[in-house]
Order: structure tokens, then sequence, then C-alpha cells
């Protein structure tokens, strides 16, 4: 059998004219185009419903959290009250303050020291020795080099 021109029409469709075959075939073209650009936000439609399903229990977890968060904060607010007192006590040790702090009770030894300085240079000037410069800062060693340490791992001693 040879099918000629728009015979394989006939063989498939029969008697149906051929202008509703065309429209059927670009219609499902175009609801299949449709389709294709739709679906993401369908995608995002159903997500959105699932979170909007789920958004109770979330809401929950958060109430907690934030519970649980706020004694957080109220014991590193006690922390940091504590930590201002030492940083206070601190202070008033490192800076000048009449007197009782660490401080000053260096500077008092310094002039203690620079005194005994004093005396002994006056010591080796009677002996003929001459005097030690106090001036000049002492030239220290520098330090020596080690062996890198090996860090302790649990269970060695």
């Amino acid at each position: 059998m040879t099918l000629i021109p728009l015979d394989w029409f006939k063989y498939l469709f029969g008697d149906t004219p051929i202008a509703p075959v065309v429209l059927t075939f670009v219609a499902i073209t175009v609801l299949g185009v449709i389709a294709y650009r739709v679906w993401p936000v369908i995608k995002r439609l159903v997500s959105t419903l699932t979170a909007l399903e789920k958004l109770p229990d979330f809401m929950d977890k958060q109430e907690s959290f934030r519970q649980n968060t706020t004694a957080t904060l109220h014991k590193q607010d006690e922390s940091l009250a504590s930590q201002d007192v030492k940083i206070q006590e601190i202070h008033h040790e490192v800076n000048y303050n009449n007197g009782t702090s660490v401080k000053d009770a260096v500077e008092r030894v310094e002039e203690g020291v620079a005194g005994w300085y004093v005396a002994h240079n006056e010591l080796r000037s009677q002996l003929g020795l001459p005097a030690i410069d106090t001036e000049t800062p002492i030239k220290k060693k520098p330090p020596r080099k080690r062996a890198p340490r090996i860090p302790k791992t649990e269970g060695t001693p």
C-alpha cells in the first residue's frame, strides 16, 4: 500500500477534518509550555503550604529557645557584673592612688633601691672601686631556644 500525500492523515484520523486535529496538537503544545512555565510557581506554593503546616511546631521551639536564652542572658549579666568588679580592682592596683596600689609600692621600692645604689657607690668609692652605673639598663640575654613542646593528648601521662 503506497501512501500519497495526506493519505497518511486519512489512514490515522479517518474522515476527521484536518483543522480540529491541528488545533488539538497546538492546544496540547501550548498547555505543555504553560505547565512548564507555571511549575516553579506551583512548587513554591506547595512548599509554602508545607511550611505553614509546620509553623506552630516551629513557633513552640522558638518560644522554648527564647526562654532558655533569657535564662542564659541573666547568667551572663551576673558574670559580667562580677567581671566589672574584678576589673575595677585591677584598675585600682595598676594605677596611682595615693599609696595603696601595686604601682605605688613598686615606685617606693625603686626609690629605696636607688638609695641603696647611692650608699653602695659611696662605699665603692671609699674602697677605690669604680661606681656602678645605675642609669644604663641591664642587657638581658635572649631566651634560649627550646625544642617545641608536644601537646599532651588524652590518656598520656
